[in-house]
């Protein structure tokens, strides 16, 4: 029931979380790849990748910075739950020098990219500390269950010979493989949701990918994580 419960709650998550697809083109319509964005004055992408990227919800600011010194700012505002949402914007082409001009304005070098860490790695960390939190209610459920198994089993008036009312020791034994299922199932998830959190990739342009999978058998239960990243 409580493996249920968690799995339930982590498909909500995911579901509500959306994503944007950031792209720009120059004024003939050509897409461009080499552009920096910002996202909320801070680093998002060192360049164009076409790849979803999830972000929270709500108003953001984007800013786009490509050769040249040329830069476009959008304002756009983030729905829940929805996916690929296109963040778009067109970079028109740098002025020419008039033709009067003896010589060319000089042109600022173009500073170099600042690293740009991928927003994949606080998907990863937003999972873990879901996961952590299921994790702690799972051991409060399993808590919950030992404390009833206990007073069932006290309730039993078990004698010398271990002969015992059949009725409480029945409701005990119920009540202490609830409790045996919330602590495998909590202490699963919490040590997923800490592996996330503490291992989650950073870096610049750092990609990934994530699947949790919950596990329950015969006296058992937990969780499966698998992904990679780079």
């Amino acid at each position: 029931m409580v493996v249920q419960d968690c799995g339930g709650w982590l498909a909500d998550v995911e579901k509500n979380l959306p994503t944007v697809v950031v792209t720009a083109k120059d004024a003939s319509g050509n897409d461009l790849v080499d552009v920096r964005v910002t996202l909320d004055g801070q680093p998002l992408l060192a360049k164009l990748t076409g790849e979803a990227l999830p972000v929270n919800p709500g108003p953001h600011a984007f800013h786009f910075e490509a050769a040249g010194g040329l830069t476009v700012d959008r304002q756009v505002l983030v729905k829940q739950g929805d996916k690929n949402q296109e963040v778009a914007a067109v970079l028109g082409a740098p002025a020419t020098a008039a033709p009067a001009a003896p010589q060319p304005a000089p042109v600022a070098p173009t500073p170099p990219p600042a690293p740009a860490s991928s927003s994949s790695s606080g998907a990863w960390r937003t999972t873990g500390w879901v996961l952590g939190g299921l994790g702690v209610v799972g051991l409060g459920v399993g808590a919950v269950f030992g404390i009833v198994s206990m007073n069932d089993k006290s309730s039993a008036h078990c004698d010398a010979n271990n002969f015992c009312d059949p009725g409480p020791l029945d409701s005990g034994r119920s009540a202490a493989t609830g409790a045996d299922v919330g602590f495998m199932a909590g202490g699963a998830m919490l040590a997923a949701g800490l592996v996330l959190v503490l291992l989650a990739p950073s870096g610049s342009d750092a990609t990934g990918s994530l699947h949790v999978t919950p596990l329950v058998g015969t006296g058992s239960a937990g969780a499966s994580i698998g992904g990679s990243f780079q």
